[in-house]
């Protein structure tokens, strides 16, 4: 019998439950379904006896991931269950390499409460944890350890919340509206102490 070079008898021949991982969406296009729901890449640790936990928070230097986040190039969170995993390291070196979430949803360990919207950052402590910072409290020097975007609430002293990652999460719009902010307070406050000593910008010229 001849081979069929037909893809979808192919796949079939290959993987028998093709069809169960497949939905038929409008306009005949096709959605591969996955409880997954972001794309990861294996990347090594720097360490290779440090342990890293899926949900974790981790700095990106050269390339190799470890729990520092001090002066790291990237800060990026463990991946918990990808869709999509790429950089497959050789099978025999695979211990040595995390799954790292680059796009999408992934959960990420917390601590303190979140509100869904919060920016999750780097500790500091490189103990793998984030801590959230509302919009109004992002500050410059934030901006580097943002791991992503909370988008569900989280109450509790820990949270495993999940989170957007490698999407516009808009931070710098935020930072820009923050800084607008304290200028428009800081004139307003020097209009207020140039007219209680009647320095007024007019009599100022004036002189």
């Amino acid at each position: 019998e001849a081979l069929s070079a037909d893809p979808f008898h192919i796949a079939l021949m290959e993987d028998p439950d093709y069809w169960s991982n497949m939905a038929t969406a409008k306009n005949g296009g096709v959605t591969y379904g996955s409880k997954g729901a972001d794309y990861a890449e294996w990347l090594e640790r720097e360490d290779p006896s440090q342990a890293i936990k899926a949900g974790q928070i981790v700095g990106v230097k050269n390339g190799k991931i470890s729990l520092s986040t001090e002066n790291a190039d990237q800060i990026m969170a463990i991946s918990v269950m990808p869709v999509v995993l790429g950089n497959m390291p050789d099978t025999t070196r695979q211990e040595d390499f995390e799954k790292v979430a680059f796009i999408g949803q992934t959960p990420v360990w917390v601590v303190g409460e979140v509100e869904s919207g919060d920016y999750i950052i780097a500790s500091g402590n490189n103990d793998g944890f984030g801590i959230p910072v509302s919009d109004e409290e992002l500050t410059i020097n934030q901006v580097s350890q943002v791991v992503g975007r909370a988008w569900e609430d989280g109450d509790k002293l820990i949270n495993l919340v999940n989170m957007a990652v490698g999407l516009k999460t808009n931070e710098m719009a935020a930072l820009l509206k923050n800084i607008q902010n304290d200028v428009t307070s800081l004139d307003q406050r020097i209009a207020k102490i140039e007219a209680s000593i009647g320095l007024g910008v007019d009599n100022l010229t004036q002189k």
